[in-house]
């Protein structure tokens, strides 16, 4: 499959590679964005521009390790839709058309990749200096012949090291925040997810990370240590003593009943900000969907606070019953609810073909989920709260999807 023909830009690559002059008209526009993300970034932190952006050599390693962490949970939310957009090409047997038109929609709707000069933060790619090919039709449908869970587990391990190896970093100017960002973002573009399944595939699927961990413990030695860590930042709240009802899923000072309603809301249960065996099986649901990212011991500390919180910001739709459904099957601007999962196991002989068309927000789909949990012994214990007919990660992965 070819990518977009540009005759210009090919006779450029092919006569002078990257070329030999320092300025060019791209670094303009990379200069451009650079300004509008970070000022983006800014927003997104709850500050304005004045407060937040340091100047591009600023020694103020407080904000630039601020605009870091913000600029990590924006990538996080769009290297999940692209993840899961690859589940969803792959299920549907289908490659992206060859056009312009269909790479923009691809750009626009997946990753969210504006142009100069708009206003939203949507641009992350662009304004870290990737080109629009970094995602284009060939190297997306490579990714759609490889297995889906190893893609994700991969993708996963790696933000998962180099959020461990660069916490300690202290930034002090925009090209080493930049340089952390960049990083961060190529793990989810298809020609380093790739290299990485080839490389790391065995290590992974034994649960050996030490090439992982090596290889983002070397990167971040560009950025110099501070004394104590930079990131995550300091919560925006009164700090105090976390007791009783907040203690309950939570670990930490700082967290309040709000934030014990952001995670109902965006676990699909009642809002009403009280502690039960429904929000802490909830709580569960979410560290078995975050897996390595988070600590397996039902409570969420201030640092996986900082990659859930806007994950469950989300409202979820009508008859979905758990972070999990909600995160995979409920977003985007075409959810499919489910429907995806019945149609794959009823290939499998799990389900039987009258399922077909329905999805998670049918009862007889809902009846199927817990006869099959019975009878493949799937079993998950959350005392006090029946998951028998919903679906969890654990349920997913032991039917190999």
């Amino acid at each position: 499959m070819l990518t977009a023909c540009d005759p210009a830009r090919d006779n450029s690559f092919r006569v002078g590679g990257a070329g030999l002059d320092l300025h060019t008209s791209q670094t303009d526009e990379t200069t451009a964005n650079l300004t509008n993300y970070f000022q983006n970034l800014c927003a997104q932190t709850g500050f304005d521009n004045e407060k937040c952006a340091p100047e591009p050599t600023a020694l103020d390693d407080a904000r630039w390790s601020l605009l870091v962490e913000t600029g990590y949970n924006d990538i996080d939310a769009r290297c999940d839709q692209y993840l899961r957009w690859i589940d969803e090409k792959r299920t549907e047997r289908m490659l992206v058309e060859g056009t312009g038109t269909a790479l923009g929609t691809l750009l626009a709707g997946v990753l969210g990749i504006a142009e100069v000069g708009t206003s939203t933060i949507a641009y992350t790619a662009l304004a870290l200096g990737f080109t629009r090919t970094a995602y284009d039709n060939y190297n997306n449908s490579i990714l759609l012949g490889l297995e889906g869970s190893t893609i994700k587990e991969i993708v996963n391990r790696q933000r998962a090291a180099h959020r461990k190896e660069f916490a300690n970093r202290k930034y002090q100017t925009r090209p080493q925040a930049v340089f952390a960002l960049r990083r961060y973002l190529m793990f989810c573009t298809p020609q380093t997810i790739l290299t990485d399944v080839n490389t790391f595939s065995r290590e992974a699927a034994s649960g050996n990370t030490a090439g992982i961990e090596s290889k983002a413990r070397a990167a971040a030695q560009i950025i110099p240590t501070a004394n104590s860590p930079a990131v995550p930042p300091t919560r925006n709240v009164p700090i105090f003593t976390t007791k009783d009802n907040v203690a309950l899923i939570f670990d930490g000072p700082g967290f309040t009943n709000k934030d014990v309603v952001t995670v109902q809301s965006g676990s699909c249960l009642a809002a009403d900000g009280i502690v039960g065996n429904e929000t802490k099986a909830a709580v569960r649901i979410i560290e078995d969907t975050f897996g390595s990212q988070m600590g397996q011991n039902g409570k969420i500390n201030d640092q996986e606070w900082s990659l859930v919180e806007q994950a469950l910001q989300a409202n979820c739709p009508s008859k979905l019953m758990n972070f999990y459904e909600d995160l995979t099957y409920g977003r985007g601007h075409n959810p499919g609810y489910g429907g995806d999962l019945v149609e794959q196991l009823i290939k499998k002989n799990k389900f039987p073909p009258n399922l077909s068309g329905k999805d998670l927000r049918s009862k007889e789909v809902r009846d199927e989920v817990a006869k099959l949990r019975s009878s493949e012994r799937i079993n998950e214990s959350y005392p006090g709260y029946d998951v028998r007919n919903q679906v969890t990660p654990k349920f997913v992965h032991h039917f190999g999807l």
